[in-house]
């Protein structure tokens, strides 16, 4: 197959060696070729912008730009990447933000690699791909809407980006020019995440973010 044929797959994580493994196994396929990777959101997006790219492995916890802005960036640019979460992210609530963000498709770290080149050809063809489990969580969300009690799922997308960088440990300030806002709209998400969730301060809040999976250490 010549190379203009193949799967173009750019692979961005902060573990270097995933992303050795992952290339070693792709670049083994006939009708897959790795164009590129990326250690942090900032990579991840100049690798996409600067070539052309028909699927972005992406560990949506990645250092330095928020998974959630930076699937939405690259959908912006309209240049036809999918994005394909790969993530030992496994909740639900985070997959479903991240899908309707703009991904295609979501796995997590712990499946084979047979599943991993299923999913890349997946939304290669711009279908989406779930796992069995999401696609019950998913289906559980759409059909009872009424029985997601999670209390994260009150939060908007940037209260969400918020509590994780809180999390993290990053004070308001560094939040608001990771953010590109205001230090004042940073103590607004904040005072109203902290509200939503019924927690009293950013110790609570890394303690809740962390038995929850929306932050790695």
């Amino acid at each position: 197959m010549s190379e203009s044929k193949k799967i173009r797959v750019a692979i961005a994580d902060d573990f270097t060696i995933l992303r050795q493994a992952l290339q070693l196994v792709l670049k083994d396929q006939d009708d897959i070729v790795v164009v590129g990777e990326a250690a942090d959101g900032f990579e991840a997006l100049d690798l996409v912008r600067q070539k052309e790219v028909d699927v972005l492995l992406l560990e949506p916890l990645i250092p330095k730009k928020d998974g959630i802005d930076l699937t939405k960036d690259v959908v912006a640019l309209e240049k036809s990447t999918r994005i394909l979460i790969l993530t030992m992210d496994k909740t639900s609530h985070n997959a479903f933000r991240m899908l309707r963000a703009g991904a295609l498709g979501w796995l997590p770290k712990t499946v084979n690699m047979d599943q991993v080149l299923e999913a890349v050809r997946t939304v290669n063809s711009g279908k989406v791909y779930l796992p069995a489990e999401l696609q019950r969580s998913f289906a559980e969300r759409y059909v009872r809407p009424e029985s997601i009690s999670n209390p994260e799922e009150q939060l908007s997308d940037r209260e969400f980006q918020v509590m994780r960088l809180l999390a993290q440990g990053n004070t308001n300030r560094e939040i608001s020019q990771m953010l590109y806002v205001g230090v004042k709209t940073i103590d607004t998400h904040r005072a109203n995440l902290l509200r939503k969730l019924g927690l009293r301060n950013n110790s609570d809040l890394t303690r809740f973010a962390i038995q929850n999976g929306f932050v790695k250490f």
